[in-house]
């Protein structure tokens, strides 16, 4: 699995999964619970994750990500 988006809006992140899983490209969000330790841990190292399960789509997800941005 790798990482394709990271932002403190976990509305954001599940919103880019969801685009993501029209496209066909699985995906999981991971860091809901870390929220909490906000002040405590490093501010980014806190913020909601989306990760592609393949390998092989996480070229194709970030060129995705990266072209509904602009």
């Amino acid at each position: 699995m790798q990482r394709v988006y990271s932002h403190p809006n976990p509305l954001l992140v599940a919103h880019w999964r969801n685009l993501l899983e029209e496209e066909g490209i699985r995906c999981q969000v991971r860091n809901l619970d870390l929220l909490a330790g906000a002040g405590e841990l490093a501010p980014t190292g806190v913020w909601p994750e989306l990760w592609v399960e393949r390998p092989t789509d996480h070229a194709r997800a970030c060129r995705l990500i990266e072209e509904m941005l602009h």
